[in-house]
């Protein structure tokens, strides 16, 4: 995307609002109430983290996974359709209704939006058939594939039984295995169950759309398009103290997770979730670092989902332990830009 020096401008004044984080998540489909903690998951998806090359053959994939596991009608289709518009280029797919779709349409980075992902143990859903591939998954490698690539996913998916049942654990309740949810940075549960105060402000929220037949966005969609465009081209490195601090969050974590139950292995990959995201909270500030300010919001925001799946780690007190080699390894390829 080309910009003029009016887009700049007009940029630059809304990087200068005082809140311009929670003004980006209140302009993510303002017509759907609530589900702020998605709403900023899906900001640091649409500013991304930074991609790296490490040689010919290696690169470091900056892009965001989420997978958000919810009741039935919880609005997660029309977000994710509302989110798919706001990203450079995005796809939404209904794994129900297979559409005529290619993924080697799209340019790298495009968002892919896949509704309704299931994959049973004696039958892989056919996935790449919805993504218009015409023929059935060999394998669940296959899908890796896809989850791996050089576009961000975000998924939904219904709990197997209809509605989650919260004496059964969160993985016993989904058809996705260990090795599919280990490609996700962030999931989410997403619950239907009464509640007076938002179910109030929901019923308000709903019946003053229809009596208005409009709803207000804190910034123009097409300007936060412009905005996410801007940003993405921005390549912030972490300072010295940022990488101090996330790995003692990683280790600290990683220490308390081998005492709880997780539904996925708290490992490397969410290290490399976690320095992503500090980048895409980096970018959402126009900001070429990333410092101890981003990595602390991100500590805060990566404990809340953690708690989401039923795992609630200890971090009131984060010690500094040695530095582990294969931690520091994989922290130095992230500070590996060209």
């Amino acid at each position: 995307m080309r910009f003029s020096e009016k887009d700049v401008e007009e940029i630059m004044g809304v990087a200068d609002h005082p809140g311009i984080f929670n003004l980006i998540i209140n302009s993510i489909m303002p017509s759907i109430y609530g589900h702020d903690d998605i709403k900023q998951a899906l900001t640091f998806q649409l500013f991304g983290g930074v991609s790296k090359p490490i040689d010919d053959k290696i690169s470091i994939n900056g892009e965001i996974n989420i997978l958000v596991v919810s009741d039935p009608g919880m609005g997660m289709s029309n977000l994710m359709k509302g989110t798919s518009k706001l990203a450079q280029k995005g796809a939404y797919i209904d794994c129900n209704k297979p559409e005529n779709f290619s993924t080697d349409s799209l340019p790298e980075s495009s968002l892919i939006c896949i509704d309704e992902l299931a994959i049973k143990p004696d039958n892989v859903m056919l996935l790449k058939e919805a993504l218009n591939k015409k023929i059935k998954f060999k394998s669940k490698e296959e899908i890796l594939n896809i989850l791996k690539s050089k576009h961000p996913v975000f998924a939904s998916a219904k709990p197997k039984f209809g509605r989650f049942d919260r004496y059964k654990s969160f993985e016993d309740q989904i058809e996705l295995p260990a090795t599919i949810l280990s490609c996700f940075d962030l999931m989410y549960l997403v619950e239907d169950f009464p509640n007076w105060e938002h179910d109030e402000k929901l019923a308000r929220h709903v019946l003053k759309f229809h009596q208005k037949q409009t709803i207000d966005s804190p910034i123009d969609p097409y300007l936060l398009k412009k905005y996410i465009a801007y940003a993405r081209q921005i390549n912030p490195r972490p300072t010295d103290n940022a990488i101090q601090l996330i790995q003692e969050f990683y280790v600290k974590v990683r220490q308390t997770a081998y005492n709880d139950y997780l539904p996925f292995l708290f490992n490397a990959r969410q290290l490399e979730s976690v320095i992503k995201l500090s980048e895409a909270n980096a970018r959402i500030r126009l900001s070429d670092e990333v410092t101890t300010f981003d990595v602390e919001k991100i500590i805060e925001f990566y404990h809340k989902c953690l708690r989401t799946v039923g795992f609630i780690p200890e971090l009131d007190d984060i010690t500094h332990p040695p530095k582990d080699p294969t931690t520091q390894m994989i922290i130095d390829n992230f500070n590996l830009l060209e």
